[in-house]
């Protein structure tokens, strides 16, 4: 485990300007990914799972609306007793927002049950005129499962919704704005993923014209916590070796590398957080506070 990274991480997590920005690995039960999602629409409609993503949930959903809405429903349910523990764990830390890519309810159930004081933004309505602090945004929309049909099409999960979504809407100037002038760490979501690390690579050059210009950039950084990756391995006569961190540090990312401890319950993560919280015994840092959350959506 690389501790001195990780020690950077948490002082910029105590630093007040830190914005955590998470996937669905904080929610789903631990050693799921989402790529059991894409497998389990892959088998249901019969396509082929080796296509990208983006192709093959805009293959399933023009295939049968309703048999796709009811995947998500199986996949999201309103009510949920499945979660990991990390995701309480980041609402019993400091940051100044929280940005999900994810879009299944669970994280806002757990902050309204936990009394969470701020605002929910849902994409595409992403404002940054009210303080971002303490809010959560769902970048990607949410799915209710006990809404209609209809809602599958305020999600941005298949490519013609990413390419709306990140070309035609806020989304992507909120997250540049974000990243100009917040620290961001990024906890179980790859941002090497192609829209999202487009994004970072304009948000450095946008601050290196501020810096030509002002003589000042913003000195905020962006951050990642890893998973250390497994050993290398032959895999039909060829050396398969994991370079995740060395992309992750080309595309100019600070990784902190933790233990997964994959063969034990997948806890890695979890004792990273942990070890943050127990460094503010009083617990007044925490967002956590008495009050009802404002909801904008």
């Amino acid at each position: 485990m690389n501790n001195d990274r990780i020690e950077d991480i948490e002082k910029t997590v105590y630093s007040g300007n830190c914005v955590v920005l998470f996937g669905a690995g904080i929610a789903v039960p631990p050693g799921q990914d989402w790529g059991g999602l894409i497998q389990k629409l892959a088998n249901t409609f019969g396509v082929d799972p080796n296509l990208s993503q983006y192709d093959l949930v805009d293959m399933c959903m023009e295939t049968n609306r309703a048999l796709f809405y009811q995947c998500l429903k199986e996949s999201f349910p309103a009510l949920s007793v499945q979660t990991r523990t990390a995701a309480l764990k980041l609402l019993q830390l400091p940051f100044l927002a929280y940005l999900t890519t994810n879009f299944d309810p669970s994280f806002k159930g757990i902050a309204t049950r936990e009394r969470l004081k701020g605002s929910i933004w849902t994409y595409p309505d992403l404002p940054l005129h009210d303080s971002v602090t303490q809010n959560i945004y769902y970048l990607h929309g949410q799915f209710d499962a006990t809404r209609p049909i209809a809602d599958i099409d305020k999600i941005v999960f298949g490519r013609r919704a990413f390419e709306q979504a990140y070309r035609e809407s806020l989304l992507s100037a909120f997250l540049l704005h974000v990243m100009v002038y917040f620290d961001v760490l990024f906890i179980c979501f790859n941002p090497r993923e192609k829209y999202i690390a487009e994004v970072i690579k304009r948000s450095r050059q946008i601050k290196r014209d501020i810096l030509r210009a002002k003589q000042n950039a913003p000195d905020t950084k962006l951050y990642v916590l890893w998973p250390e990756p497994e050993p290398p391995q032959i895999v039909e006569g060829k050396m398969i070796e994991d370079r995740s961190i060395e992309e992750l540090t080309a595309l100019g990312l600070e990784v902190g590398v933790f233990d997964p401890k994959r063969t034990e319950g997948w806890i890695g993560l979890e004792e990273v957080l942990d070890r943050w919280i127990k460094k503010d015994p009083t617990n007044i840092f925490s967002p956590l506070q008495e009050g009802n959350w404002e909801r904008q959506n």
